[in-house]
């Protein structure tokens, strides 16, 4: 009998908990161990990664007040040893009153413009505010106008000790918050953990509120590409000048409650059963929430008419052409020039979402393209959606990201088809950790009876990178997919990789089924058969 490797006993384990086993991927281990051991560091350790921080902008959690605890221990054994009998708590209880008088007087005073989300939770706070750490000043001076003003906040500043998993904090409390409020630095717009939280923040359908801490234009010089193709289009808020503090703030508020009166009006709460989920016709947007700009050329007329007039269907070449004449100075905006490797990118993500067969665009394509939750939107803008979209899930899902974790967890919950789909997206991936993370995440945030998304996973089980084979294994077995069973039956039998062909047996073994417990038991009888024999041709050889 082969004896099972860690990680496949882990899966084992996780799926006798009724959890979905994950991917047993050397890079997912090592992030998980590397989890594991900050809780275990001993305080001086974590100071020394603390102080190791790149500019200080990744969070640095505040280190435990020893001192004040072991002071407090000695004045009781101080007491204790006098026997000072307790003071009577008239004094405690005034104050007490006192300060129950000043909270109930700042909340009548303060604007209560958000409604309250449940305050024994954790997260749900009304703003997750994204930060660097060497904007704490500022960061404090925001958290306490909005706090005033009656809007919950919820900052990594807060309860968060040494030793804590804080980055999975974070990205809790970025899908339950009900807005995000991004401050950009010079500091935070090269921060890597900043541009993840933007990114998570985006896909999880959240209103993004950019608070330029700076000029627009000195901030822009410092963002990489995929930063500012997600804010350049959003509306930002002006706290450059220190002075007009307070009249920033206020346009700050009265977003906020535009937004979350929208958002109320069109939430529904997630369901715990898995919705029945139906291939749309249309594409569904990631976010709702955040509308990015049109062309005003697009708005008087559409694009093809523009550069096809009639045609059915254009060659591919012929529509790069079209595409650069007419959006060359916003491609220069996005900084994206025609011998770029982001250009590069944009067509191939464009190719892809339009399904050109052939080298060949056909008009029908085109428009459904367009068309995204049954409306048919300005072809740039849809560009420009498609773009941030295809971005910001890559950048959550890679294996580098700091949230990638927390996304695959909390994302699951609502099932949203948007998400779903831009999952399909990632699975044609060029880099196959992604494609991996994106097979596990489906099985998730997926549904056994939506078809598409098991012919997608399908096919991972024929990628050539064994761990994506591994990774679709785990994500068919989750969804129990009967139709998978044929090909996790070749895979066991067959696959070089004995970590594919241990996934592929707890896949099934999940599955269950007539089909899958015949072709299990023929195979263990044939292995034992041949064991056997193996073991009569070495006695007759010795």
């Amino acid at each position: 009998m082969v004896t099972k490797t860690t990680a496949v006993q882990n899966n084992e384990n996780e799926r006798q908990e009724g959890l979905p086993p994950m991917m047993p991927i050397q890079a997912v281990q090592n992030n998980e161990n590397e989890r594991q051991l900050v809780m275990l560091r001993p305080q001086a350790v974590q100071n020394n990664e603390n102080e190791k921080l790149e500019g200080g902008s990744r969070r640095v959690p505040p280190r435990p007040r020893r001192q004040a605890v072991q002071n407090n221990e000695n004045e009781k054994l101080v007491a204790k040893s006098q026997h000072v009998p307790p003071r009577p708590r008239r004094q405690a209880v005034q104050n007490n009153q006192n300060e129950k008088k000043e909270a109930d007087t700042a909340k009548k005073g303060g604007q209560k413009a958000l409604s309250r989300l449940d305050s024994s939770s954790e997260f749900g706070q009304d703003v997750m505010i994204s930060y660097s750490h060497q904007d704490m000043d500022f960061m404090r001076k925001m958290r306490g106008s909005l706090e005033a003003s009656g809007i919950s906040v919820w900052v990594d500043e807060q309860g968060l000790g040494a030793g804590v998993d804080f980055l999975n904090k974070i990205g809790h409390a970025i899908v339950e918050a009900k807005v995000f409020l991004s401050l950009l630095s010079p500091n935070s717009v090269t921060s890597k953990y900043c541009k993840d939280e933007l990114a998570l923040a985006y896909i999880s359908n959240k209103p993004i509120f950019p608070v330029a801490m700076a000029t627009r234009d000195s901030l822009r010089k410092n963002m990489d590409f995929g930063m500012q193709l997600t804010l350049a289009p959003m509306e930002w808020v002006d706290f450059s000048d220190r002075d007009s503090f307070d009249v920033s703030f206020a346009a700050l508020v009265h977003k906020f409650i535009a937004a979350t009166k929208a958002g109320d009006e069109s939430k529904a709460p997630p369901s715990k059963a898995k919705p029945k989920l139906e291939r749309p016709k249309t594409r569904q947007n990631l976010n709702k929430m955040t509308r990015l700009n049109s062309n005003p050329m697009d708005d008087e007329s559409d694009f093809w008419e523009r550069a096809f007039k009639d045609a059915k269907d254009v060659p591919w070449s012929k529509f790069i052409e079209a595409f650069d004449s007419n959006y060359s100075s916003l491609l220069d905006g996005m900084q994206i020039s025609s011998d770029s490797e982001h250009k590069d990118w944009l067509m191939t993500v464009l190719k892809r979402e339009m399904t050109v067969d052939n080298n060949v665009l056909s008009r029908e394509s085109y428009d459904e393209f367009c068309f995204v939750g049954g409306v048919k939107l300005p072809f740039w803008q849809r560009v420009h959606e498609q773009a941030v979209e295809s971005y910001t899930m890559r950048e959550v899902f890679q294996m580098d990201s700091s949230v990638r974790l927390s996304a695959i967890e909390d994302l699951a919950k609502y099932r949203s088809k948007a998400v779903v789909d831009a999952l399909l997206d990632l699975l044609n991936d060029t880099d196959p950790n992604v494609r991996a993370v994106a097979a596990v995440t489906l099985a998730k945030s997926g549904n056994a009876e939506d078809q598409e998304v098991i012919k997608r996973l399908l096919k991972t089980l024929q990628d050539k990178d064994r761990l994506v084979r591994e990774s679709g294994c785990i994500a068919l077995g989750y969804l129990r997919a009967k139709e998978a069973v044929p090909q996790l039956v070749h895979l066991w039998r067959n696959d070089t990789i004995s970590t594919v062909r241990e996934a592929a047996s707890v896949s099934l073994e999940k599955i269950g089924g007539e089909e899958a417990e015949k072709a299990i038991h023929m195979t263990k009888v044939l292995s034992e058969e041949i064991k056997l024999l193996m073991q009569q041709s070495m006695q007759k050889q010795t």
